[in-house]
């Protein structure tokens, strides 16, 4: 009917693909599969298909009890164009598949069954010929950094390829070069900024 962001029609974007990933204990998460532009469109991961072999974001979405969903996401396409394949798993306890699903998710934040989903979402994108297991990347969003942090524990994969923005041990831990928090007595506000 009509385009609500014109100015992308002159852009070549990435396609975002639905796909629902299956658990190993028979749960389902609907996700969603973005791939760089140059990936053609006939393309679908399968058994039969071609092996992409891309780089992979793991893309966690706040909450849990919030959902990633369908649609134009900056982030995404900002990826996508730089050759990244971005997979946004809905995994248990996210909202809006029901109340099984969210209360799947209760007690299992951490090392559970949550932490699971996103590890088996990725051994999901490898074996489906999307990703190459030795460039994954997993980022996470605002009050999701704990889920990553402890697959790197869990299951380590290269912790420099998994990073993480605002998470709760930037309090806590401090990193020669991040940025933390410092309070500027002039004006009283807290601003971001290196560490003097």
């Amino acid at each position: 009917l009509f385009v609500d962001r014109p100015d992308l029609l002159r852009y070549r974007l990435g396609e975002m693909r639905p796909v629902v990933i299956p658990t190993s204990d028979g749960m389902s998460m609907v996700s969603y599969l973005s791939l760089p532009p140059s990936v053609p469109a006939t393309w679908r991961p399968g058994l039969d298909s071609l092996n992409l072999s891309l780089p992979l974001v793991l893309l966690v979405h706040g909450g849990p009890w919030a959902r990633d969903s369908w649609g134009f996401n900056p982030l995404v396409q900002l990826l996508a164009s730089r050759g990244y394949a971005v997979l946004q798993p809905n995994y248990r306890g996210s909202s809006g598949f029901g109340k099984r699903f969210i209360n799947a998710g209760n007690g299992e934040w951490g090392v559970g069954a949550m932490q699971r989903d996103l590890t088996e979402a990725v051994d999901w994108a490898v074996a489906w010929g999307v990703a190459d297991r030795a460039r994954v990347s997993r980022r996470v969003c605002l009050q999701r950094p704990m889920p990553v942090l402890l697959t790197l524990s869990t299951r380590p994969i290269d912790a420099h390829r998994s990073p993480s923005w605002a998470p709760p041990t930037a309090g806590t831990l401090r990193w020669p070069g991040c940025a933390s928090p410092r309070t500027s007595t002039a004006a009283g506000s807290t601003s971001w900024g290196p560490r003097t």
